[in-house]
């Protein structure tokens, strides 16, 4: 299977419709999560039903083969879910689950819910990590270690990895990057400079660059990996002295910009604009948040990034920011506000236009994309391929649909190429002026 990811225009004026969320009293979302296995949608947030009564409660909420379904009350807000070894488990800063006793994190067994480990405060994100599961948050202790906001668990308990010794705590997401253990959120430390981005090299945390973020009012954000390359969003000010404005992009040795960057409603970096989630797919960095423009292209909240450019995806959120995002089956999910596309939303939407919108910047360091309508592809066996056509030849490389580079290739029109080292899948092909192809390795 094999076709190009071109340019295109908006096929229709409304790209976002309701999802229906099923609570009467939104105040904020906190993170949209699909579990992998059974593609169930899980949003988290600040959900209320019945505000201002006796019977007021916060829930979770999940999405099950087009159908909502409403958690059992919580006393305060659901800030994650996750399933993990086949067992959900929320975090928080709630207190009683379904008028249990239960604090911060628990998890539902055979129907019933449990404490989950202890905990000593808010549970900002759960998170699987290289097959282990961790919790990030602004708590000190977890199963009575001291571990400042981040904790693994290990044999059915919680473990300190090592402890932050943050004087102010308050992890938001956490990657490995180059095999080290990198965390972001809003990090500061008595007498240092370090800010708001650690990694853990030899046992020790030290800032990722010289100090982190500079600025201080900034903050860590979500962290990703794509194309080789440790990618951070956040509260961060160009005019502070870092390399971007609410996105960065680490090689392992520098922050750099990435591309020209996002931009506020002036198409300027003016704005206090946050970038609010990263997620990879098909070999795309999708980037949401309190943008107006993408590579100073429109992009109303939602923009993609290849590596070269920036794509808008589509759509009106009205002022307010899209906080996370995620897919159910292929359909994309945003967590917004009370508005998409000019019509009423309950901070929930999904896309329904049949393309995303598709404008884009130009290519940064490549020459623009080409459209190479001659050139095919022929399967020679053994997970052997050969290009034909116009444009074949040259430098290609090779991505997963999870966006990590697998493989540099030469490649000249009708010669051979192996692919044999990737497992089967989709992979994207990526020429050096921008072109891309998507290619599935049959079993």
């Amino acid at each position: 299977m094999l076709w190009w990811i071109l340019n295109t225009t908006p096929t229709c004026s409304q790209f976002w419709a309701d999802a229906g969320l099923p609570v009467d009293r939104p105040v904020t979302l906190g993170q949209l999560y699909s579990d992998p296995t059974t593609n169930d949608l899980y949003v988290t947030g600040s959900l209320i039903d019945n505000f201002g009564t006796n019977d007021q409660a916060f829930h979770y909420c999940v999405r099950k083969s087009g159908t909502w379904e409403t958690s059992v009350p919580f006393n305060q807000v659901v800030r994650t879910a996750i399933v993990y070894n086949d067992t959900l488990i929320v975090g928080g800063e709630f207190s009683a689950v379904n008028g249990q006793q239960i604090y911060s994190i628990a998890c539902l067994v055979d129907g019933v819910w449990m404490p989950y480990g202890s905990i000593s405060g808010p549970v900002n994100r759960l998170k699987v990590i290289e097959g282990e599961l961790y919790a990030l948050g602004g708590f000190s202790t977890a199963d009575n270690e001291i571990c400042r906001g981040v904790a693994k668990r290990v044999n059915g308990q919680w473990r300190a990895v090592v402890p932050l010794n943050c004087s102010d705590c308050a992890v938001r997401d956490a990657v490995v990057y180059n095999g080290r253990l990198v965390v972001s959120g809003t990090i500061t430390f008595d007498g240092s400079a370090y800010r708001h981005v650690v990694q853990l090299v030899d046992g020790v945390w030290i800032p990722v660059g010289d100090v982190g973020i500079y600025g201080g009012l900034s903050g860590g954000g979500p962290l990703a990996v794509y194309q080789g390359d440790l990618y951070l969003g956040g509260l961060i000010d160009i005019a502070a002295g870092n390399a971007g404005h609410s996105i960065m992009r680490w090689d392992g040795e520098s922050w750099h910009p990435v591309g020209s960057g996002i931009q506020d409603e002036t198409d300027a970096y003016i704005g206090s604009i946050t970038t609010m989630d990263l997620q990879v797919r098909d070999g795309l960095l999708y980037v949401a948040g309190g943008f107006s423009f993408a590579g100073h292209v429109p992009a109303q909240r939602l923009a993609t990034w290849d590596g070269y450019r920036w794509c808008s995806i589509g759509g009106d959120f009205g002022d307010f920011p899209v906080m996370s995002i995620a897919w159910q089956n292929d359909t994309l999910f945003a967590g917004c506000f009370n508005v998409a596309d000019g019509q009423p939303v309950n901070y929930v939407a999904k896309f329904i236009a049949p393309e995303y919108e598709g404008n884009c910047s130009d290519p940064v360091g490549v020459r623009p994309v080409e459209v190479l309508p001659s050139l095919s592809i022929h399967p020679l066996g053994n997970h052997r391929f050969a290009l034909h056509g116009a444009g074949a030849s040259g430098m290609w490389r090779v991505y997963s649909s999870a966006g990590a580079l697998v493989q540099r290739l030469e490649l000249r029109e009708g010669v051979a190429f192996d692919l044999s080292g990737p497992a089967a899948g989709l992979f994207i092909l990526q020429h050096e002026r921008g072109a891309q192809l998507r290619l599935v390795l049959p079993e």
